[in-house]
């Protein structure tokens, strides 16, 4: 009668029927209460129903019958306790377990996960290397956990062996494993196989968590791969828009790409999202500058600067904002606040400060930010002609001595093209400079100042190739790569 009810039971559980099932061990121990297989029984059943008190329960009552049976009694105990997380319960069954049956492998791979959730990471991975070491071919899920443990101890490289190895037992399975290893492939810096990792996940499952998309994404951005970025961004703004900092990489993005008006739209939608990131503002604002949307710009830079007031690129680039909206004495105190913060590196700021300042007509202080552009950036061939300008206006310049010209012809030439920049005479220096380079077309001088004129002149293709021409004649020159640019 016992065992018919037990076999019943075991049917009922087998297909998934676990109330009847439950039922059915109920009654058995009615008629066998001593019996401490059928509450073993009774115990999966109501784990696999979701009542883990009851399965701890009637796992405790099977044990409590007779400590020495099967090992397996044990190991379910210490699964529903580890679910309930009763961690340190759960680590006292599989040990009481493993007296029955020390090799086998289930004990040891269980142990490390009720370690790992303690936070006993080092104990976790020797538990599992244990079970690997007792059965080398053992399940997918032994080596994942495995790479887990390893990953959060920040052992990347072993974690990614770990990975491997799991991915090589189970490949249809990979889908949870390829996104932690491709994690750890770009702690490692191999992009390559970071983005194929994530495109392996992808491929066996679409459905990957937002996060996953977004780390391809910033991978292939690491890559300059931006379009592909992109695409990867909006996958994982479809799955969740809420996820930190999507929306401002995807920005960023079509920022690189140039596509201006959605990089506009995108930032838009990122400060929306999140206000408080001062790079969405301070790009914003360098996009509207880019469209010439002046007060735009302005009101960008200004909200950047509410939430970060120590960034002398954004007071620079509002400085040239409001100047072309003719707002020269706020323009000129942006500029001054840029060079308080960062008084020692860029030259532009002070040429800018030097632009706003003769705007303005005052020349003493413009000369001053000129001599203090060109202490800092000594060869750059734009910065001595408006302080020319500005000493001119003080009455201050002096013409150069005249020195003859030299016997040589091109030099000649080209000493008569450099007198006629420093008057400001650009059209008659531009024609002195090529015939200095009809002259001698290998002077990498006469094509970079004669790139520079013609950039005076907004004559960008003859310019570029001037600079081109340069570079090519000497590649070390900064400021031809600069003004190419």
């Amino acid at each position: 009668m016992v065992e018919t009810s037990v076999s019943i039971a075991n049917q009922l559980r087998q297909q998934g029927q676990q109330s009847e099932a439950i039922a059915a061990y109920q009654e058995a121990i009615e008629l066998q209460p001593d019996n401490p297989g059928i509450y073993h029984l009774l115990g999966q059943s109501q784990a696999q129903q979701g009542d883990l008190e009851g399965a701890i329960a009637s796992y405790q009552k099977s044990i409590a019958l007779n400590p020495q049976q099967s090992f397996w009694v044990y190991k379910h105990l210490g699964d529903a306790l580890r679910a309930q997380g009763k961690l340190d319960e759960a680590m006292v069954a599989y040990q009481n377990g493993m007296q029955f049956e020390p090799d086998h492998p289930d004990f040891y791979h269980n142990l490390g996960q009720a370690q790992a959730l303690q936070g006993n990471l080092d104990d976790a991975i020797a538990s599992y290397q244990n079970a690997i070491a007792l059965n080398p071919s053992h399940p997918f899920w032994i080596y994942k956990n495995l790479g887990d443990a390893l990953r959060q101890s920040n052992r990347v490289d072993q974690a990614v062996c770990a990975y491997q190895e799991a991915s090589q037992c189970d490949p249809e399975n990979g889908k949870v494993v390829y996104p932690n290893l491709a994690q750890c492939q770009q702690q490692q810096g191999n992009l390559d196989d970071a983005i194929a990792s994530y495109q392996n996940a992808i491929a066996l499952n679409q459905d990957q968590p937002a996060w996953v998309y977004q780390n391809l994404g910033d991978s292939l951005s690491l890559q300059t791969r931006w379009y592909e970025a992109i695409t990867a961004y909006r996958s994982a703004i479809a799955i969740n828009p809420t996820i930190n900092g999507v929306k401002e990489s995807l920005a960023d993005a079509l920022r690189e790409t140039k596509q201006l008006d959605q990089a506009i739209a995108a930032y838009r939608d990122a400060i929306d999202t999140n206000p408080d990131r001062f790079e969405s503002h301070h790009w914003l604002g360098d996009l509207y500058r880019e469209n010439k949307n002046w007060e735009q710009a302005a009101a960008a830079y200004q909200s950047a600067i509410a939430l970060n007031s120590y960034n002398a690129w954004t007071h620079h680039n509002l400085g040239l904002a409001l100047a072309q909206q003719g707002k020269l004495e706020e323009a000129v105190a942006a500029y001054q606040e840029a060079i308080a913060l960062s008084p020692n590196q860029f030259f532009e700021f002070y040429q800018k400060l030097g632009e706003a300042l003769t705007q303005l007509q005052h020349w003493e202080e413009a000369v001053t930010a000129y001599s203090r552009a060109i202490d800092l950036s000594p060869e750059n061939p734009d910065l001595y002609y408006p302080l020319r300008k500005a000493l001119e206006a003080l009455g201050q310049w002096q013409e150069p001595e005249y020195e003859p010209p030299s016997e040589d012809p091109w030099l000649a030439a080209h000493q008569w093209a450099d007198s006629l920049r420093e008057q400001g005479k650009i059209a008659e220096a531009i024609a002195a400079y090529r015939y200095a380079l009809d002259i001698n077309p290998n002077c990498c001088e006469s094509y970079h100042w004669l790139g520079d004129l013609l950039l005076t002149q907004q004559n960008w293709d003859e310019a570029a190739i001037a600079y081109q021409r340069a570079i090519e004649l000497n590649p070390y020159n900064p400021w031809s790569h600069h003004n190419l640019g």
